[in-house]
């Protein structure tokens, strides 16, 4: 067997990030809206998420991730109607010819697909709040 170790993580890695890609069916909803997005989250486990088509940004995509605290401005003002929905955070991914990256954080790097950036983050938060679960 001539195969290096790095060629041997190469492959696994394309085998995660077309793993990933097979479970897009369970977090890609593209046509939902950013309030039906909560609905479905909101009593979900931190870490679940899915990704829309962004209503306000052309070619970009929202994610939607439950987590298991606040934004520090949400302790701060009266809690309007059901609490878990402050539990789901909203993050814009902007896309590129560089591919697609979460924008507004600068440790963010660009992902050739959203699988990728998926499973990636399902690794490491980098900026988000927590891991994403697939």
């Amino acid at each position: 067997d001539t195969a290096t170790p790095t060629s041997d993580l190469q492959q696994e890695n394309q085998i995660n990030v077309k793993s990933v890609q097979d479970t897009s069916k369970f977090w890609y909803k593209p046509s939902i809206s950013r309030d039906q997005a909560i609905v479905l989250l909101k009593d979900k486990d931190p870490g679940s998420f899915l990704i829309r088509d962004s209503n306000s940004f052309q070619g970009a995509y929202g994610l939607a991730l439950k987590v298991a605290t606040p934004p520090l401005s949400a302790l701060n003002q009266p809690c309007k109607g059901d609490p878990k929905e402050q539990l789901v955070r909203h993050f814009l991914i902007e896309t590129g010819p560089k591919g697609v990256k979460i924008k507004g954080c600068q440790d963010e790097p660009y992902f050739g697909s959203l699988p990728a950036l998926v499973f990636q983050h399902a690794i490491t938060p980098i900026s988000l709040p927590c891991r994403l679960k697939i």
